[in-house]
Order: structure tokens, then C-alpha cells, then sequence
């Protein structure tokens, strides 16, 4: 055999032992060459979304039944979350609550109390009363790190859940309606930082060692959902049974900003702080609560009145003043709570 044609062998034969080696031991390099040899387009896959904040209860209820703690949207409240933190995604937390706000402005207002008694997580951005806009803010403002639309809509109704409900379980007893008491409450889960002990001129006034989160007694939670409640957060044993919503514990003093020590204290507030509207009345802990908003000629607030809905009211200070009920401000900062977990 001649030296040319060993020559044109070794040509022929090293090609395909090439690829025997590649198909023996590359096998994904081996892919890669044919998809580029085939001209054909590369398709990329999607990023993993993000781990979906853990549910407090599991979707099915044992013993059959609906889950009260799954949400309920009501009207276009899907669409309008969806959009409002899509419009805030970009910026950082206290422009965000701002950004919020604008895009609830003129919301019709709710009767105060509407959702009395109802085990079902209701979220409703079509309409509210004062506290639940709150809420609502508060819980889209924590939402805004989800890569879609569907999984913020999901972490909104999470917040709000949190943010409502005691130990963030839905059941009738559970519901927060006392604004001090929901206020209370998103501190000790993460959402609101106190600022009234440290403002100039603050003052202390006891209050009931325990308090009810309800204002009045509601038909206790259907046996399938108290049967699902975790050990740890089940009512006390001892309960007479005779009130459907047994007392949990509270704080024995708060803090409060005097009226007339509201000015000095205005400088230090921001935009998207949270005030409520202490009152002396029986029965009521506070007749407003909403977010400020400082500008040049006043600190305005934002809240939803009856017959107005969300509104701007010009002058915080004024407001204060026009009801002689009104003794003092407990005011709180909002920050950043994404995973919905207690602050340190």
C-alpha cells in the first residue's frame, strides 16, 4: 500500500474515530455540534421563579370543606393589584407607598365594618373603609418582588392575610376591626415601626391588660377550620364558652403624640407614615387612620372617608382638631416586610 492511500485513510478514519470518542464520552458536546451544524434556533429556558411564601394552613381543610384562608377577590381586585404593583415595581419603599396610594385614589368608600363575621379572605380593591386601605397599601407596597404578575397578586393576598387576621389565621374572632389594636399587631409582625414614643412631647396612658380584636362578638369559626388550627395558636383550654371570641393579650399602656405637641413632631415624619386618630368616644379606640403625605404648605393625610372614598385631607393638623373626642396621634413608619415574617 502506498503512502498516498495510507495517507488518505488516516484522512477518512480520524474524523469518525473523533466522533466515536465524542459520542462515547461527550455526548452533550456532541449535541451542541449537531444542533449548530443543523442551523436550527436555540431555545432558552425560563428562570425558576422564586420559592411562593408558605402557606399558614394546607390548601384542603381536613374534614372537607372550603379553606377560608384561600382569597376571594372581589370585582376587578385581581387586575387592580396586579397593575398597582406593576406601576411600583421600580421604585424604592417610601415612593412606592406613595406610587400606591395615587392609584387608590377616588376609590369608592365601605361601610365601616362590612366584612363583620365573614371566614373568608375577602380582598377588595374596588372599595374600603379607612383600615383596610391601609391594610391594602401596606400589603401591595411588600409584593413587588415577584418575577410576575400572578405570583404578586399571590404574595398580596399573603400580606393581607398576615396583616388581618390574627397570627395571620382566617376565622371570625381572628379579624382585626380596633385600629389600634391592628396597628399594634403589623409591629409585632414586621410591617410598622412605632415612632410615637420618640417624638417630642409624647406621653403614656394605660390601657385594659387584654383586648378583643373584634368590637363585637362574632359567630365562632366552623368546625372544619378550628379544627385546623395549629396547636400552637389554638384558643387557651379553660374558655367558659360562653363569648364566641375569647380576649387575647394586649398591651397594658400606650404611647400617644398630645395634639398640641403635633407640630414640633411634623418635621420628622415622611412620606407613607402611618397615623391614627386616637379618640376619647366609648367604644371607639380611633376614628381615622391613614398615611401622610408632607408638602409644602401641610402634612396632608390620605384615608378613605365615608361618602368620599380615598381622598387627600389637606392639613393633618386640622384634622386632629376639628373632633373635641380626639386626645392624640400613635403614629407608625411602614418598612419593607416581603416574606411576611415578624421583625427582629
Amino acid at each position: 500500500m502506498g503512502r498516498r492511500t495510507l495517507l488518505l485513510l488516516a484522512a477518512l478514519l480520524l474524523p469518525i474515530g473523533a466522533i466515536a470518542a465524542l459520542h462515547r464520552f461527550h455526548r452533550p458536546l456532541l449535541r451542541q455540534l449537531v444542533w449548530l451544524a443543523s442551523g436550527a434556533p436555540r431555545s432558552h429556558p425560563s428562570p425558576a421563579p422564586p420559592a411562593a411564601v408558605p402557606a399558614v394552613l394546607p390548601a384542603a381543610v381536613p374534614g372537607g370543606g372550603s379553606d377560608p384562608n384561600l382569597p376571594v377577590y372581589v370585582g376587578d381586585t385581581k387586575r387592580i393589584a396586579a397593575q398597582a404593583i406593576d406601576d411600583s415595581a421600580a421604585f424604592d419603599f417610601e415612593p412606592a407607598l406613595l406610587q400606591l396610594i395615587y392609584s387608590l385614589a377616588g376609590t369608592a368608600a365601605a361601610a365601616e365594618g362590612t366584612d363583620v363575621g365573614v371566614e373568608q379572605l375577602q380582598l377588595d380593591l374596588t372599595q374600603f373603609d379607612d383600615l383596610r386601605f391601609v391594610e391594602q397599601v401596606l400589603a401591595l407596597a411588600n409584593s413587588r418582588q415577584a418575577i410576575t404578575k400572578t405570583q404578586a397578586v399571590d404574595l398580596f393576598s399573603d400580606h393581607v392575610r398576615r396583616l388581618r387576621y390574627a397570627g395571620g389565621l382566617v376565622a371570625a374572632c381572628r379579624l382585626q376591626r380596633q385600629r389600634t389594636a391592628w396597628a399594634d399587631a403589623a409591629r409585632q409582625r414586621g410591617y410598622l415601626l412605632e415612632l410615637t414614643p420618640d417624638l417630642p412631647g409624647a406621653r403614656r396612658r394605660p390601657l385594659v391588660a387584654a383586648t378583643t380584636p373584634a368590637t363585637t362578638p362574632a359567630p365562632a369559626p366552623r368546625a372544619a377550620a378550628a379544627a385546623a388550627v395549629p396547636a400552637a395558636e389554638a384558643p387557651r383550654p379553660g374558655d367558659p364558652g360562653r363569648d364566641p371570641c375569647p380576649a387575647l393579650p394586649g398591651r397594658r399602656h400606650q404611647a400617644y403624640l398630645p395634639i398640641s405637641a403635633l407640630p414640633t413632631a411634623l418635621p420628622r415624619l415622611r412620606s407613607g407614615d402611618l397615623v391614627l386618630l386616637l379618640t376619647r368616644d366609648p367604644g371607639r379606640d380611633a376614628v381615622h387612620i391613614g398615611l401622610i403625605e408632607p408638602r409644602a404648605e401641610a402634612v396632608a393625610i390620605w384615608l378613605s372617608l365615608p361618602g368620599a372614598g380615598v381622598v387627600r385631607v389637606a392639613d393633618l393638623t386640622e384634622l386632629a382638631g376639628e373632633d373635641p373626642a380626639v386626645f392624640g396621634l400613635a403614629i407608625f413608619r411602614p418598612i419593607a416586610n416581603p416574606d411576611g415574617r415578624p421583625g427582629g
